[in-house]
């Protein structure tokens, strides 16, 4: 399928979107944290966003960038408990646990995945690993990108654009 072939609400999500639009957050709202926070752990109930990240094909919250050890990290909470609901970087200088980094090739991590690829329609496709961190898998082309959406294209060469925990 070509970039003609889509449909208006795929193209218009796109454009307002941009290209890679499950990496790191634009939005200038920084938080200070001593240590990133964990999956459920509740954060400060006076941090506040307009900033909303999508993290899944039709789920947003609101999200402030931390940086700890000089690694920038997007954390997205509940809206009403404060409690977080993502964690991810594309720092290339982060590593999982299993030795995963934003930027690797998939084929070079795919002997490593416990679950996946697994693709979410509008959202991307991504796969996880033992330590519970899951890698977004970006295309390399704006063709592959378009075909991500529908989860056509299996043989495009693929990187990890950011590793994330939700």
């Amino acid at each position: 399928m070509g970039f003609g072939d889509r449909s208006l609400t795929t193209v218009s999500f796109v454009l307002v979107c941009g290209f890679g639009f499950a990496q790191e957050s634009p939005c200038p709202k920084r938080a200070v944290f001593d240590a990133v926070p964990e999956i459920g752990e509740t954060i400060d109930q006076r941090i506040e966003s307009d900033c909303e990240l999508m993290t899944a094909s039709a789920q947003t919250w609101p999200s402030v960038e931390v940086e700890v050890e000089e690694i920038t990290y997007t954390v997205a909470f509940h809206r009403k408990t404060h409690s977080v609901t993502w964690v991810s970087t594309a720092s290339r200088r982060f590593e999982t646990p299993d030795g995963v980094s934003p930027g690797d090739s998939y084929d070079s991590i795919s002997h490593l995945v416990v679950s996946g690829p697994h693709c979410e329609r509008g959202w991307g496709e991504y796969t996880c690993f033992e330590s519970g961190w899951c890698a977004y898998l970006s295309p390399r082309s704006w063709h592959d990108f378009l075909e991500s959406l529908n989860c056509e294209e299996k043989d495009a060469q693929r990187f990890v654009g950011h590793v994330f925990q939700r």
